[in-house]
């Protein structure tokens, strides 16, 4: 997702971490699974709203005039954000639900 960058990569590492950790522990009959929830309304985006706001309103006019298009873009990724809908994975039953593979129990 463009303009989260931050929040998108821990989820991928996160994602990252638990598949490793599902290899590693098969072995044990110990199974890892991930929880992906869909979207949710969560408080960092009232708070990068106000930020946003706070920043705009104490920058100079002449630099944020040299910008509209980014700050435009900016917007409508944060706008995109709060009313994304849940995605599936490929081979999902449920958002929340992965598919068990071979190997997992």
């Amino acid at each position: 997702m463009p303009f989260a960058g931050p929040i998108s990569a821990s989820k991928a590492a996160l994602d990252a971490l638990s598949h490793a950790t599902r290899v590693e522990l098969a072995a044990q009959s110990i199974t890892v699974v991930t929880v992906i929830p869909g979207a949710i309304e969560a408080e960092i985006f009232t708070k990068a709203d106000a930020a946003a706001n706070s920043a705009r309103a104490n920058a100079d006019p002449a630099t944020v005039a040299l910008y509209p298009r980014r700050m435009h873009a900016v917007d409508a990724a944060i706008a995109k954000m709060r009313t994304s809908k849940p995605s599936r994975r490929p081979g999902q039953k449920h958002a929340m639900w992965p598919t068990p593979t071979s190997g997992q129990r």
